[in-house]
């Protein structure tokens, strides 16, 4: 339907918030060409550098100062609990709790990568996303452990 976007939980089904509000900062763009009357084009992946997942990096040494920690499990109903009753499943965290899974990393990439003009023109020119592949002795040590 012309006119109609849509993101969150309608589209992708029960997701976290951070992904909800992916889908809004991806939608907006697209809303305001709308808007103004602009051809609607699909998304442009943004240009990416990374290390790559943490199970595909070759130097686990590099990551040994960081405290492995799982995620916390949102707590539930009991399914006795469930069957009786059209009450929310998955309870959510405790303000504890919320605070301890916000002490965890989101994201170890650039600090400006979402407001760099490097990263706005290697998207619109194209430039393909590549991991980076570096060995630990590459830079100084000063830098070294300071660089994620």
């Amino acid at each position: 339907m012309i006119g109609v976007f849509a993101g969150g939980d309608c589209v992708t089904g029960a997701a976290t918030a951070v992904e909800a509000i992916a889908a809004g900062k991806n939608a907006a763009p697209a809303i305001d060409r709308y808007l103004k009357g602009e051809e609607l084009v699909g998304d442009a992946k943004p240009f990416n550098i990374k290390k790559g997942q943490l199970n595909e990096l070759t130097d686990k040494e590099e990551f040994v100062q960081v405290e492995r920690r799982p995620r916390r499990k949102t707590p539930k109903l009991r399914p006795d609990e469930r069957s009786s009753n059209f009450h929310e499943v998955e309870l959510g965290y405790t303000e504890d709790m919320a605070k301890k899974e916000a002490e965890s990393c989101l994201e170890c990439d650039c600090k400006v990568a979402h407001d760099c003009r490097l990263r706005e023109l290697a998207t619109e020119y194209k430039v393909p996303s590549v991991p980076v592949k570096r060995e630990r002795g590459d830079l100084p040590p000063e830098i070294s452990t300071s660089v994620n």
